[in-house]
Order: structure tokens, then C-alpha cells, then sequence
């Protein structure tokens, strides 16, 4: 046989140098050299070409890229039995199998027998356009698609790719919503190409598929772009066919592209789907087939990466050596082409095996399909896959990153809610200022409700800084609200119930505890908070980190607030401070938990209110195994503004309740208001007159003992004596003579001492605030008397109780 003719390919020239480096065909025991000459390149006509090689004694042809090449070459060959031809392009059923009656112009009348093979010397090393579509469908009902819309340039390559995709989604149960058909892009103006795209772009709206199949060479970009001007996608596109516009970088991303047989990271075994097409394995543990390899030593050659049709051009001869030496001759031209029919290897391209017209159908496509920066990735088969598939594709407006401030409705809603929150607080500190005179008020020391009702507020403005949307300044605000405002509520509420514990509890001449000895406590605590947060601020500054959920839909990106190991420190230290503050504040309740003052005993609502912080707090524990973040936004939301609700009305309502009410501290029969009908007014400044009732009267005076005794005023032995003495002697029938018998008891020196505990008590009084000065002087003893004291239960009911002077 004489030499190979090809086309002027650097492919081509390479394999047969390398072919010559290894010896040549090995055929019957004997090397052949391989030599190529002429190029149909150099020839304007193909078929004067064809005739021109023949009579060079030429025995097989290699064909240039292109159906243009393969159609005629194909015809001229087939004058010829011993010319052999190869072909890298597609072969349409149109073109390659026998259809009588058919004529389109490069192809001949008819053949002998319909559906038949027309070339019975031309093999193409591609895939029959039937298949193309046939992995992506099988790809796309995996993902769970269920309906299918296709777009088809009036060509034969471009209708077959789309019949061979419909009649795959029908036997696989998907639904046809419709077809569209495009003329053939060369029979109209280019400028007109824009109008058809709408009226497609129209119809692929109103039916709206899950999968949209685009089989097209002139009218890709056109429908992209009018799909991108009506925002409208469906869940996949499906591009098939050389789009000789190319699609614009902004539209093309996650297309899925079909009909390549070569990608040079494409490896490992393939699997089937659903039984309707069988992706064969790439090679890779061998020097000639493997893609790597061949790309490697490709680029090493010529300084470049391979095209997709140069691996097309070297199997050509890979396939060629392989029927020659299989049929042991050069020569025996049938021989060859029932060896070139049979043919079955792998190759860079994948499988080579050919079917009854001469088509490649053992080769594997490939999927593609561009992320998110328009690159090409691998998406099937699943053994060269070098990214996931992206299904369904991006919505245009999920393309686009948008974090912005008040971008959702929740935290809208936070806001308000917190808004309305902080406006409740500031009623209840508007009315700590109009009532501040009033006994029940006065009494909490307005001043220190009116910190505990700032720290509320500043707490709830946290919220403001911990919705969906992070910065750097919401990050460290959040740290500085929170911290500074738990300590400022609650160290003022526990700052005024210690006080009222050291009142009630002071001893002999234990000093007082002043209101400005209160403040310097607090702003002590205040100050330790500002010292660690400036600490954390400097040692750690507030950052935040962008997160990217999903890489393809950057409208997910979002914000959130780093935590470093120095964040964790710092952190967890003030969350011990702030537990031993409500273990202190605990404590102090429990202490003044048995005040008989209404108005003074805090300690029940204090123990509900901080019940209700442990639970909450708890609570809002749960956001920590929460992805959701808006569902985490909510729950930290309703935890700060129902911690400081609950907190405020259970202190401040109460306390409203009294001042509005008229109660005032109980005199003597502890009337519960002011118009209850005991007036201070009617107590005398000096006397013993406690009452008609004997028996009540010896009661309050046992207890005065018992106080003398308390205070060092009287020892108990004396008490005893005393308390003992009147029981005997006291009368029901003649309460004055019981009073006159008491007064005479009473020694010069007791006497002194028990005005000695007057003063003491009006000074303790007075200096707290239970009493103004006027009221101090005529009934201190008998407040602090009863405020410390059970009460009988005949003792209610008694119209005037007067009180020691």
C-alpha cells in the first residue's frame, strides 16, 4: 500500500513521529513506517482532491475538521474500494444513512437499500448527534426534573440532537411543554435574529419548564440575553451545538454544555443512570490513551494545551494502526475495513466502536458546565467530575451578592419590637419622675429605679445590633450593650435592696449606709466593665468574616461576627462576673425576704424576675445548635426584650400600684391607705395611751421589751421580770389603772433609755428616707415596732393605735 494522506495537522505529523519512534505498524511480524503527504488543504476542490490522492497510489484518508470536508470527501470516496477514510466530525443520520429520495444538495440520490449505511468506506470518530443529549437528560431527571422545553435551529445536526434529547426525556416519563423551531440561521438576516429570540424567550416563559434544551448554532447569545431582560431561567439549560455567537460571560454561567468527547482531567470508570446510555471509562494507566497524559505531552511539544479536536486527530491513527495490525496486512483492504467495523479500544477520547453507518458510538461525552466565573468544569461522568453540579441553576437575582441593612422583614419586625420594648421602659421612667414624691417610690430611692430603668434600656438597644446584617461597629456595640447594660440594671436593683437589708438588719451603732456610698459601689462595678471592655476591644478588635454558604448563589453571603480565642476569654469571664452579681443579688433576697412593708419587700418580685433570666437565658441557649439565623435573630430577640419586660413591670408596677393607690407604711393598726380612717395626724406626741384593750396593750408593751433587750436597753433578765410582773398584775376590767401601774414601773433610768432608742430610731429613719422629720418625731418606735414584728390576730380591726412619743 502507498503512503497516508492527511490533512496539514501537527497532530497528525506528531502521531506518526511517535509511531515511527516505536517502529512503526507491526504487521505479520514486519514494521511498516508510517509517511504522510498531501493535505486536502491544498486543494480548493475536495473532490478533485480525492481523485488527485487516488492516483498517488493513496490507500487511507485522513480528514480535516469539519462536515463541510467530511460530506464530500465521503461521496468522492465511495467511487473508490480501496480507499479508507477517516473523519473527525459529527455524522448525521441525514448524511450517513441511506434515505431514498433525499437531496440536500452535497448528497447524491437515494441509496440501493433505505437505512442503510451510504459511505461503506468513511469512519467518524464522533458520536451520532442522537447522543448528545442523552447523559445530560439522564443527569438532569437524577436531580428530579420533570418537564422539558427545546429550542431547534431548522439543521439536520441541530434537529437530530434534539430529537435523540426528547425521545430520552419521554422514556424517561418527563414531560414535553413544547418545541420551537428556528429557522436556519444562514436563510435569514443576522439582524432579525434578536426578534425571533424574543418570540422563543416568550413561549419558554408561559410554559415555564424544569429543562430548557437549546440546540442551536446562530441563536444562543440572542435568547440568553432576552432571558436575562426577563428575568427568567429554569432550573437547567441544556446547550447543545456550536454556538458560533458566543454566549456573553454574564449568561453563560451554569449552562450545561454537551458533545465533548475529550477533556484533558477525564479519567476513571463511567457508570449508566438509567440504562439508556453507557458512558465508557477513560483510561488512565496507559502512556498513549490517557487525557492527562496526552495533554502533558501535548503541551510539552507544542507549549500549549490541546484543542478538543486535536485528540480527535491522533486517535484517527491509534484507530487506524489498530485495524492494520489486527488484520495482519497493509494490503487487504476488506479485511481492514471488517477490523475498522469491529473496532473496540479505548482511547484519550474514551471508547471507539462503530455502528452499522460507520459512526462512533462507543465514545463517552462529557458534561460540562460553566460555574460561577464562566469556567468550564467537568460535571459527568462522575469518575472525571471535577465539580458538583449546580441544580437548579442560579436565579439571576441569586447571582448577586446583596447585604444590606434592614434587607428582610424579620428584622424589621426586631426592630419594632424592640422599639416598642425601650418606648415601655421609658413610660415606667416617665412615671418614676411624676411619682418620685410618693411614699411608695420615694422609699425605692428614685434615683437608683430610675439607673435600673436606663440599664434596661441600653440592654434592649442590643438588639439593634444583632440582626441579620454584621459590621464591624454592630459587632463591637453588641459586646458594650449588653455587658454595660446588665450590669447597670441590675447592680442598681441589688445596690437598693442591700440597703434595705443593712437597714433592717443594723445593730447598736452600726454606721449607715448612705445613698452616695450606693453610687460608688455601682459605678466601682460600671468601671470594672469598661476596664474589660476596652481590654477586649484593644486585645481583640470586633471583625467580621463574610460566610459563603453556597459559592453559586451569592445572595446567601452573609455576615457574622468573628470569635476568636481571646473573644472566648474575655467572654466567659464576664459571663462568670455577671453570674456571681445574681447569686449575690439571690442572696440578699433571701435576707429581706420576710419585710412586712409592702413597699420595701422586693425580694419575692427580684426572685421572680431573675427566676424568669435563668429560664430565658436557658433558652436562648438553643440558637446555639440553630443554623437558621433568622430563627436564632427571633429567639435572641424575644429573650432580651422579655427579660427586661418582665423585670421592669415586676419591680416598677407594684411600686405604680402603691403610689397611686395612697398605700402608705401601716400605723399601728397598719391600715392599708391613707383614707382608711388612721390619721398621724391624731397620734399624741407623749403617752401610753395604746388602747382600751388590755390584753393588746401588754402585747405591744412585751414587745417593746424585747427590743430594749435587743439594743442593749434592758438586760433579759430584766425582761423577763418585767414581762412577767405585768402579765400578773394586768386587769381586763380597768385598762387606765393598767397603764397608770406601767408608767410607775418605769424607772428614772429606763426612762432615759428608752428615749435614748427613740432618738436612735428617729436618726435610722429618717437618714433612709421612711419618714420625714416631723413624722420621725412622734412615731419612729412604733413603725420600727411593727415593721419587725408579728402581729396577734385580734390586732386588726382596732380604730386608733397611738404611738410612744
Amino acid at each position: 500500500a502507498g503512503p497516508i494522506a492527511g490533512a496539514n495537522n501537527k497532530t497528525l505529523n506528531w502521531w506518526a513521529q511517535n509511531t515511527n519512534i516505536r517502529g512503526g505498524f507491526l504487521v505479520d511480524g514486519i514494521k511498516y513506517k508510517v509517511e504522510l503527504v498531501s493535505s486536502l488543504l491544498d486543494f480548493g476542490n475536495v473532490t478533485e482532491a480525492v481523485d488527485y490522492l487516488m492516483a498517488q497510489n493513496i490507500s487511507f484518508l485522513f480528514l480535516p475538521w469539519g462536515t463541510h470536508f467530511s460530506i464530500p470527501a465521503s461521496i468522492a470516496a465511495s467511487r473508490y474500494d480501496d480507499l479508507l477514510m477517516m473523519a473527525p466530525a459529527t455524522a448525521t443520520s441525514i448524511a450517513w444513512q441511506c434515505q431514498p429520495g433525499l437531496h440536500t444538495g452535497l448528497l447524491p440520490d437515494g441509496c440501493e437499500l433505505p437505512g442503510t449505511r451510504r459511505f461503506k468506506n468513511a469512519w467518524s470518530m464522533r458520536n451520532k448527534p442522537s447522543n448528545f443529549l442523552i447523559p445530560a437528560i439522564n443527569l438532569v431527571y437524577v436531580e428530579g426534573a420533570k418537564s422539558v422545553f427545546t429550542v431547534t435551529e431548522n439543521i439536520s445536526f441541530t434537529i437530530e440532537m434534539s430529537s435523540g434529547g426528547t425521545t430520552a426525556a419521554s422514556q424517561l416519563g418527563m414531560d414535553l411543554l413544547g418545541e420551537y423551531k428556528l429557522p436556519d440561521f444562514s436563510s435569514i438576516e443576522p439582524d432579525t435574529y434578536a426578534t425571533y429570540a424574543t418570540e422563543v424567550v416568550q413561549q419558554i416563559i408561559e410554559a415555564d419548564p424544569d429543562v430548557l434544551i437549546i440546540s442551536s448554532y446562530a441563536f444562543c447569545n440572542f435568547i440568553m440575553e432576552r432571558m436575562y431582560k426577563y428575568r427568567y431561567l429554569p432550573k437547567a439549560i441544556i446547550r447543545a451545538g456550536p454556538c458560533i455567537y458566543e454566549i456573553d460571560r454574564n449568561y453563560s454561567k451554569y449552562l450545561i454544555l454537551t458533545g465533548n468527547q475529550w477533556h484533558k482531567e477525564a479519567n476513571g470508570y463511567g457508570f449508566s443512570e438509567s440504562g439508556l446510555f453507557r458512558f465508557n471509562h477513560f483510561p488512565y494507566d496507559d502512556d498513549q490513551t490517557s487525557p492527562q497524559k496526552f495533554n502533558n505531552e501535548f503541551k510539552e511539544k507544542f507549549g500549549h494545551e490541546p484543542t478538543d479536536s486535536d485528540p480527535m486527530h491522533y486517535i484517527m491513527g491509534l484507530v487506524l494502526q489498530n485495524a492494520i495490525e489486527g488484520a495482519g496486512s497493509v494490503d487487504d483492504i476488506d479485511t481492514i475495513r471488517q477490523f475498522l467495523d469491529n473496532t473496540n479500544i479505548e482511547t484519550a477520547v474514551g471508547g471507539v466502536s462503530f455502528d452499522p453507518i460507520g459512526r462512533n458510538v462507543g465514545s463517552t461525552f462529557l458534561l460540562f458546565q460553566n460555574d460561577v466565573v464562566s469556567e468550564r468544569k467537568i460535571i459527568s461522568p462522575l469518575s472525571s467530575a471535577n465539580a458538583d453540579f449546580v441544580y437548579p441553576m442560579p436565579t439571576w437575582g441569586e447571582r448577586i451578592e446583596d447585604i444590606q441593612f434592614l434587607k428582610y422583614d424579620s428584622e424589621v419586625i426586631i426592630m419594632v419590637v424592640t422599639s416598642v420594648a425601650i418606648f415601655v421602659v421609658l413610660i415606667y421612667s416617665i412615671l418614676n419622675i411624676i411619682c418620685r414624691n410618693k411614699q411608695a417610690i420615694k422609699v425605692s430611692q428614685p434615683i437608683f429605679l430610675g439607673i435600673f430603668l436606663i440599664g434596661s434600656i441600653i440592654t434592649l438597644s442590643s438588639n439593634y445590633f444583632w440582626l441579620l446584617y454584621e459590621t464591624n461597629v454592630s459587632c463591637s456595640m453588641r459586646r458594650w450593650t449588653l455587658t454595660l447594660g446588665f450590669t447597670i440594671m441590675f447592680g442598681s436593683l441589688f445596690s437598693r435592696i442591700y440597703r434595705i437589708k443593712s437597714i433592717f438588719k443594723l445593730k447598736g451603732d452600726d454606721p449607715v449606709i448612705t445613698l452616695q456610698q450606693l453610687m460608688v459601689n455601682l459605678v466601682t462595678l460600671i468601671g470594672i466593665d469598661l476596664v474589660v471592655l476596652t481590654l477586649w476591644t484593644i486585645l481583640s478588635p470586633t471583625t467580621y468574616e463574610k460566610i459563603i454558604p453556597d459559592p453559586d448563589r451569592p445572595i446567601l453571603n452573609y455576615r457574622v461576627c468573628t470569635n476568636t480565642l481571646a473573644d472566648q476569654v474575655f467572654f466567659y469571664g464576664i459571663i462568670s462576673e455577671k453570674i456571681f452579681t445574681i447569686l449575690c443579688g439571690i442572696y440578699i433576697s433571701i435576707q429581706t425576704w420576710n419585710l412586712k412593708y409592702k413597699i420595701f419587700n422586693e425580694s419575692k418580685y427580684i426572685a421572680f424576675s431573675i427566676y424568669n433570666c435563668l429560664f430565658f437565658f436557658l433558652l436562648s441557649a438553643v440558637t446555639l445548635f440553630i443554623d437558621d439565623r433568622e430563627l436564632s435573630m427571633y429567639i435572641r430577640c424575644f429573650v432580651v426584650v422579655a427579660v427586661n419586660i418582665i423585670c421592669t413591670s415586676t419591680i416598677m408596677i407594684p411600686k405604680f400600684y402603691y403610689a397611686v393607690s395612697g398605700y402608705q407604711i401601716a400605723w399601728g393598726n397598719r391600715l392599708s391607705s391613707s383614707n382608711s380612717g388612721s390619721k398621724r395626724s391624731n397620734i399624741p406626741s407623749n403617752g401610753y395611751k395604746l388602747s382600751d384593750d388590755p390584753k393588746q396593750m401588754q402585747y405591744y408593751m412585751e414587745e417593746l421589751n424585747r427590743y430594749r433587750v435587743k439594743y442593749g436597753l434592758l438586760p433579759s433578765e430584766d425582761s423577763s421580770s418585767t414581762i412577767v410582773s405585768r402579765t400578773e398584775t394586768s386587769s381586763i376590767s380597768t385598762s387606765s389603772q393598767e397603764t397608770s401601774r406601767l408608767k410607775r414601773n418605769n424607772s428614772d433610768n429606763e426612762t432615759e433609755r428608752i428615749q435614748d432608742l427613740e432618738e436612735r430610731l428617729k436618726r435610722y429613719e429618717n437618714n433612709y428616707g421612711l419618714l420625714s422629720s416631723e413624722e420621725a418625731s412622734t412615731s419612729c418606735i412604733e413603725d420600727f415596732l411593727i415593721e419587725n414584728t408579728s402581729e396577734p390576730s385580734y390586732s386588726t380591726g382596732i380604730d386608733s393605735i397611738s404611738a410612744i412619743s
